[in-house]
């Protein structure tokens, strides 16, 4: 394989715009760029910008440090991070428009028993970018002859899986030890 010699860095630069899409971010006075960990990650770590401490069930308002400028036919998401939902800091899901300009933002909720402090710096959520498919709505009757139907919120496998009136103590034992039960029954 041969490989391409350039004659200047925009020459590189200019070819390698050419095969992605470009994402336009501004970041503000302090703030933090969006970073990917690894190079195959499917999102930016995004960063607090400030300090913030919230009580238990407080929910807070994040500022990241950022704006975008996306492509008309793109939008970006807030998503939360698994080590913060692990310890009880929930993030909440955001959809972020293509012709929206102002700060990108994070909103947390502290499901935790303890006040929480995210320092500046902290990495609070992830920032994923798709390309958006032209769809329509047509408004018509929806056909439900499907296996599921409309079944939804927990109905896959309830066939399965009865309660029962009432366990033996040997089934709950087998129940803790799986884990399926903890101290309900104590």
């Amino acid at each position: 394989m041969v490989e391409r010699t350039y004659e200047s860095f925009a020459e590189w630069y200019d070819e390698k715009l050419a095969k992605r899409e470009v994402i336009w971010i501004e970041v503000l006075h302090g703030g933090n760029e969006p970073r990917k960990a690894h190079s195959n990650d499917s999102c930016w770590d995004c960063y607090a910008w400030g300090d913030y401490s919230f009580g238990p069930l407080g929910t807070m308002k994040i500022k990241l440090g950022f704006k975008l400028q996306l492509p008309w036919d793109f939008e970006a998401q807030i998503r939360p991070r698994s080590g913060l939902s692990l310890a009880g800091i929930l993030g909440h899901f955001g959809t972020i428009d293509a012709d929206y300009r102002g700060e990108v933002c994070a909103i947390l909720t502290n499901l935790s028993s303890e006040r929480t402090l995210i320092e500046d710096g902290s990495r609070v959520c992830q920032l994923y970018i798709q390309k958006k498919d032209d769809l329509i709505l047509v408004r018509r009757e929806v056909e439900v002859n499907t296996d599921r139907g409309e079944g939804g919120f927990g109905s896959t496998g309830q066939k399965e899986f009865r309660m029962k009136e009432s366990f033996d103590q040997g089934e709950v034992e087998i129940m803790r030890e799986e884990g399926i039960i903890e101290s309900w029954l104590a």
